[in-house]
């Protein structure tokens, strides 16, 4: 596995910023930060690969440490590899986090997590410019392995942090190499070397992200504040029919798994439809157990993944699909088992949350829009524990999770002060306490 020198990287060292001193965050120093992180893992295409707990991986989260230490931050972690950096302030009182990820997709872009993490790190380095006295302490969070793409399931790291997944059934988690993710950790000599993460709680966390959807550039709106998200449902379903030749074998007689499994995918979006416009149904991925061109396929795996942000609706959905799948199970003489591997339930953020970023955005002449989130995020295991939110800016054409990902860099900008004008009267003691 390659790995990497941060000082020899192909990225240029950051150059020289004027610091502001009048609350404003530096939307160059930002976009020069988010473009620096992208050539760490950057693939031919423009995009960025960095899967969990690679080379990759652990240059972008060092390139991040070292970023944190410049401006006297101190960095822990904890024992499934996220990563924490604090400033000053009473830690009796829970810190204001703000977090996101810094892994990828397989063929990701330079903004999904990215955007959060150096968002962040420029309000640490405004906070730092301004030389504030903080009541209570600022903390960046990266979370690990959000994405899912290497080792099951996503949000996997957040999750730990709340308690919601065992950290010893997460270290037990097999790559597609079948490497686990207990060794990846044990090989990351940087990340153990840091100390462990002090008690202390949350009082109030936050993510910014790109939408990751169309909607804010379709109604040119750069800012959506996050109220809730879909609960979201990953099924594996297992198709067992019967191999058989191509040619000799009539259709009639066929027990074709592929062909239950395409049906199987159909039904979940007629499903989908029928429950808009929230309702989602996504086939991820069929596998054919050994394919072969001439071969009536006699096994195959579908994955599938249903949303909607009404729970009642959600399983209604499932029901519906379980219904379905019995009708297939007879006509194409197959046997057809459902495994429900993860599930992420509705949820709602914080309206105290929600109102200072509404303000902020009116502070800064911006009429931001109420979004549910079609995305699962950290903030949703968050959320189950503490006060959170999350505001979106938008990205070109609603893409992401591809290496055409791309946003606008006053939007950055705009988002980043946004949450800086939040969460700062928070730090200092200035802002009516948050819920808890």
């Amino acid at each position: 596995m390659r790995q990497f020198n941060i000082d020899q990287l192909p990225y240029p060292k950051v150059p020289h910023f004027m610091p502001a001193n009048d609350g404003r965050v530096d939307g160059a120093r930002l976009w020069h930060s988010l473009q620096e992180l992208a050539c760490i893992g950057a693939t031919p295409q423009g995009g960025v690969r960095r899967l969990a707990f690679t080379a990759e991986d652990r240059a972008g989260r060092a390139h991040f440490v070292a970023q944190c230490r410049a401006i006297g931050m101190r960095v822990e972690r904890d024992a499934i590899g996220n990563l924490f950096a604090l400033t000053s302030g009473d830690t009796e009182l829970g810190s204001i986090m703000v977090g996101s990820h810094l892994d990828t997709q397989v063929s990701g872009g330079k903004y999904d997590g990215a955007f959060g993490v150096m968002c962040a790190l420029e309000i640490a380095r405004t906070l730092h410019e301004r030389h504030r006295t903080l009541r209570r302490p600022f903390e960046i969070a990266v979370w690990a392995n959000e994405e899912g793409a290497r080792f099951a399931p996503p949000m996997m790291g957040s999750g730990v942090f709340v308690e919601r997944f065992a950290i010893d059934d997460m270290k037990a988690q097999v790559d597609a190499s079948s490497i686990p993710l207990s060794e990846s950790l044990a090989a990351d000599a940087a990340l153990l070397a840091l100390p462990y993460r002090t008690a202390r709680g949350v009082r109030a966390y936050f993510e910014p992200h790109i939408e990751q959807g169309p909607i804010l550039e379709q109604k040119d709106v750069p800012i959506g504040i996050v109220i809730g998200a879909q609960a979201v449902c990953w099924l594996d379903v297992q198709i067992d029919g019967f191999s058989n030749h191509a040619g000799p074998t009539p259709m009639p007689m066929r027990r074709d798994a592929l062909l239950a499994a395409a049906e199987i995918a159909l039904a979940a979006e007629s499903i989908a439809l029928k429950n808009a416009p929230h309702g989602r149904a996504t086939a991820g991925q069929i596998a054919v157990t050994n394919p072969a061109r001439n071969v009536a396929p006699g096994a195959a795996t579908l994955w599938l993944d249903l949303r909607h942000p009404d729970e009642t609706v959600l399983d209604s959905m499932i029901d519906s699909l379980s219904e379905v799948v019995v009708s297939i199970e007879a006509h194409r003489r197959v046997n057809i088992s459902i495994d429900p591997i993860w599930r992420m339930e509705a949820t709602q953020f914080d309206p105290t949350l929600v109102e200072a970023l509404h303000a902020a955005a009116r502070d800064n002449g911006i009429a931001a829009i109420d979004m549910i989130s079609g995305a699962g995020h950290d903030a949703l295991h968050l959320a189950l524990r503490y006060p959170a939110a999350m505001l979106f800016t938008p990205c070109e054409g609603g893409v992401s999770h591809n290496e055409a990902e791309n946003m606008r860099s006053d939007h950055a900008t705009l988002a980043c002060q946004i949450l800086y004008d939040a969460i700062e009267p928070m730090l200092t003691g200035e802002a009516v306490e948050v819920t808890q």
